[in-house]
């Protein structure tokens, strides 16, 4: 029989520091990162999302690992960059997965299942003016 994860959710388990004393048992009690593991693809989530995840929340590191997920399922996962500018316009696409909604993604996935069958697609993209 497999091994639990100690955070009780397939895939979601923590890297810890060297130093950190914390039990397996109990990973939201230490200040180490989430960390996804899904479809042989294994990243601190935080570092994927750009975003803070809270070490200390089973639930918002459950919630990273979610859209990580469906991100490697409709084939739009990528891995942090370095670069300033993509290569290519897919990778620009890709780098705002992370503030991007699940139906964003959703649809993000349809066009690229469509333009994969070799169909070609017109769409206009606009964006809301910022209100700061």
């Amino acid at each position: 029989m497999p091994k639990r994860a100690p955070s009780g959710i397939k895939g979601l388990h923590k890297q810890h520091q060297r130093g950190c004393v914390v039990q397996r048992e109990h990973p939201e009690q230490c200040a180490c990162s989430w960390r996804g593991k899904y479809k042989g693809h294994s990243i601190a989530l935080a570092n994927w999302a750009g975003v803070e995840v809270d070490p200390h929340s089973v639930t918002a590191g459950a919630s990273m690992l979610e859209r990580m997920k469906n991100a490697i399922d409709a084939g739009v996962f990528n891995r942090p960059s370095k670069q300033l500018l993509p290569a290519n316009p897919q990778n620009l696409l890709t780098g705002l997965l992370p503030v991007l909604s699940e139906a964003d993604i959703a649809t993000l996935a349809a066009i690229a299942s469509l333009m994969r069958q070799g169909r070609h697609i017109a769409f206009t993209v606009s964006a809301s003016p910022s209100t700061d």
